[in-house]
């Protein structure tokens, strides 16, 4: 048994964080999850984010959110130092984090079958 919920984040929740980045803090507390549940993150928007690294980062989980960080990478791997990222510019762009949290949750009676003991039900 799960518990699955779903949100997004508003592309006015960017922050600026230090000279080279944005971060973005996403409260998962109405959920009302018991443990960290697993989160999965994607980066929607309306114009391309292909050179932005972080998005699939998760900072900070607990069971009432998590923080992402972005910023730009270029082809040479320098990290923004040549063009940062700014939390008007993800604004600007419409950019906001579409988000999944999966907790796992204990069935009395339950059991896991095995390869072996499932094809054996099988025949």
């Amino acid at each position: 048994m799960f518990q699955i919920s779903q949100g997004q984040t508003s592309p006015n929740d960017w922050k600026d964080y230090s000279s080279l980045g944005i971060y973005v803090d996403v409260d998962t507390s109405a959920c009302g999850f018991t443990q960290t549940p697993h989160y999965l993150v994607t980066i929607e928007g309306s114009s391309h984010h292909w050179c932005v690294n972080g998005v699939n980062a998760i900072y900070q989980p607990s069971p009432t959110g998590f923080r992402v960080y972005l910023r730009w990478t270029d082809d040479d791997g320098h990290y923004g130092n040549y063009n940062p990222l700014r939390a008007s510019f993800a604004k600007g762009k419409n950019w906001y984090l579409r988000w999944t949290a999966i907790q796992s949750c204990p069935c009395p009676g339950s059991r896991v079958l095995s390869e072996e003991s499932s094809s054996d039900s099988a025949e």
